[in-house]
């Protein structure tokens, strides 16, 4: 099942893992806007060219936030590489997320 909404994706390059991102958002709320922003640049400085962000909006598609358990936006879900992970947010604290994702000192 494809996600509606919109939805920013980047070109993996052959070397590396790719990163899927899910971000489940509210419309074109501030703190949603802001959580896709800080994720795009955190993605573009940390993993440039190994990145797909899928943006979800709620609002939308209710049925794809019941399907990933999401009851509060914006909502991130690091779909691959596994483990999955789950962040809350704004996102606005590279250090926490880089960490929380596992790519401290990735590059």
């Amino acid at each position: 099942m494809k996600a509606r909404g919109r939805s920013t994706r980047h070109a993996a390059r052959p070397a590396g893992d790719t990163y899927v991102f899910q971000l489940f958002v509210a419309g074109d709320e501030p703190n949603s806007a802001l959580a896709h922003g800080n994720l795009v640049r955190l993605c573009d400085a940390h993993l440039p060219g190994r990145f797909e962000i899928h943006t979800v909006d709620v609002l939308k598609n209710a049925e794809a936030a019941y399907k990933h358990n999401v009851i509060v936006t914006p909502t991130l879900i690091l779909i691959r590489p596994l483990p999955r992970v789950t962040l809350f947010g704004t996102l606005r604290d590279p250090g926490q997320v880089l960490a929380a994702l596992r790519l401290t000192g990735a590059r």
